[in-house]
């Protein structure tokens, strides 16, 4: 599942764009994060975690639909424990 960003919650922080691996979230015209290029969506589910509106709906992590490196290199620079007990 790529990543769903409900816009009418959103705040336009940005801070789902700092921790997009792959650099898909834009702020819009309207200042509301936006995912473009979804096909690139890893569904690591960083941007969701850091999401201070839950505005954003994604597989969180842990849940085996990424692989076991790239949820270490999101939990690293989320600063999260290495296991998490979010799974879906």
């Amino acid at each position: 599942m790529v990543a769903v960003i409900f816009t009418e919650i959103c705040n336009g922080c940005a801070w789902c764009l700092d921790v997009c691996p792959h650099q898909i979230i834009i702020l819009n015209h309207d200042k509301r994060a936006e995912i473009v290029n979804g096909e690139r969506c890893i569904e690591c589910g960083a941007c969701a975690l850091q999401c201070p509106r839950d505005a954003i709906l994604a597989h969180p992590l842990g849940c085996g639909c990424v692989s076991s490196v790239v949820r270490k290199k999101v939990r690293k620079l989320l600063h999260l424990p290495e296991k998490s007990k979010q799974c879906c």
